[in-house]
């Protein structure tokens, strides 16, 4: 009876030691996790700050290329536009 009760105390120790591996690779895992959401997070923020320039700029940088031609005189109707919607 006390062998039964002393291989059954091994059983329950290696069982301990399994389960103390098991929540370590766990907690890691989930570390690994958090670590992974917040550089997918901060990536997405730069990608909306990155697009909210672009969606200022861009109009900016377009009007420019319109408004350039038209200032070297490509004629009056065309500078009439211009001041209209103040290109």
């Amino acid at each position: 009876m006390d062998s039964i009760v002393a291989t059954q105390a091994i059983r329950v120790e290696r069982a301990k030691e399994n389960v103390e591996a098991a929540r370590e690779r766990m907690a890691e895992a989930m570390k690994e996790r958090k670590m992974h959401e917040t550089l997918r997070e901060k990536a997405f923020e730069a990608f909306l700050q990155e697009e909210n320039i672009r969606k200022k700029v861009l109009p900016m940088w377009n009007r420019q290329q319109v408004k350039e031609p038209l200032e070297r005189g490509c004629g009056a109707k065309s500078r009439q536009v211009m001041e209209r919607h103040e290109v």
